[in-house]
């Protein structure tokens, strides 16, 4: 996941909206810090070595994205694909890629989480990060190539974002459902909570009043979940119950849910988000919290490893660019210049393939 959060910490700098404007456009936002380091190169050398390892073409114009056994795929890679090349200005690869989750969704339109190779179920149902992601990269789409050619990607995303709201927000209390089969109130993850794409869902659907609600309470769990458990930092735990608890139905999970892992870990870069585009009080508020505890707990990027306790003990062995990158993106929305250089060159020098 190198590539990816490297690309993706790189992108929120520098945003591309559309064709007239190709990558990379060099955007600069109002709320954060940017990397005095960055560069377009980078991010450049940095999608085509995500690109050449990870993605593979399938018949009739679908790309596929390779999954850690590379013999399958599954929605959430798809997803970071659709918005890497949608960035990137990667049309072909973007249109192969939608055209991929449109084949394999559900009853209800939303991929079914894991396919193998180029076709055949064998995770079924869907898992809502994809589907959150798939959709604000459409709108992304559209404001890149417009919405005239073969694929209109605003009637997509427009149909995308009304299935998760029917089947993947709880009725009446505006929680993020992990799946649209499971979840809700009951357990919840964190790292899929993406409030800057639900502002953007409330704009591009006219709903503005229902995604707000649906950002606030993500907000609410988060805060839930770290006063609840006593934790450092951001370091929110991989599941959780709505009111913060540690979930009853998270068993099934690597240390039932309770731990800051591979599924908390993309917390970081979907909160930071919402602070850089929005200015989001609560998105600077759990940003700091993130950046502070690497750079002052943990002592500098360099020292991150893969996992912890909610109470800041170290459970990881690894350094890698899974946690690099996600920490990285909180020191964007930190107050610290020379903490993001340094997390932003500890990505690039990482070199994972």
């Amino acid at each position: 996941m190198k590539n990816l959060f490297f690309v993706i910490a790189f992108l929120l700098a520098i945003e591309s909206q559309s064709q007239t404007q190709p990558f990379p456009a060099n955007k600069v936002y109002g709320n954060g810090l940017m990397a005095v380091p960055r560069s377009s190169q980078d991010a450049q050398t940095n999608y085509d070595v995500w690109k050449n390892n990870f993605v593979e073409s399938c018949s009739n114009g679908r790309y596929r994205v390779k999954f850690d056994n590379s013999s399958e795929t599954v929605s959430e890679g798809i997803a970071y694909g659709m918005l890497l090349s949608a960035y990137k200005a990667d049309k072909l690869l973007f249109d192969g890629l939608w055209l991929y989750y449109k084949d394999n969704v559900n009853a209800n339109k939303v991929m079914n989480w894991k396919i193998s190779g180029c076709s055949g179920t064998i995770g079924y149902n869907g898992a809502t990060d994809a589907e959150l992601d798939v959709a604000f990269a459409l709108i992304v789409a559209d404001y890149q190539w417009a919405s005239t050619g073969t694929i209109n990607y605003k009637s997509e995303a427009t149909a995308l974002i009304s299935a998760i709201k029917n089947y993947e927000i709880e009725a009446n209390t505006f929680v993020l459902k992990p799946g649209d089969q499971f979840g809700g109130s009951q357990i919840t993850n964190i790292s899929y909570f993406s409030p800057a794409y639900y502002r953007a869902f409330g704009v591009f659907t006219n709903d503005v009043v229902f995604w707000n609600q649906v950002a606030s309470k993500a907000y609410t769990v988060i805060n839930n979940n770290l006063t609840q458990n006593k934790a450092v930092g951001g370091l929110v735990s991989d599941w959780c119950e709505a009111s913060g608890a540690y979930s009853a139905e998270a068993n099934r999970y690597a240390n039932a849910g309770k731990t800051y892992t591979y599924d908390a870990a993309r917390t970081p870069w979907r909160i930071a988000v919402d602070y850089l585009w929005y200015g989001t009080p609560d998105a600077k508020t759990y940003s700091k919290k993130s950046s502070d505890f690497v750079r002052v707990n943990l002592g500098g990027s360099a020292n991150i490893k893969d996992g912890y306790n909610q109470n800041g003990n170290v459970i990881g062995q690894w350094h890698n660019a899974t946690f690099v990158g996600a920490f990285a993106c909180a020191a964007m929305a930190g107050e610290d210049q020379a903490h993001l250089n340094a997390s932003y060159n500890d990505l690039k020098n990482l070199n994972e393939p």
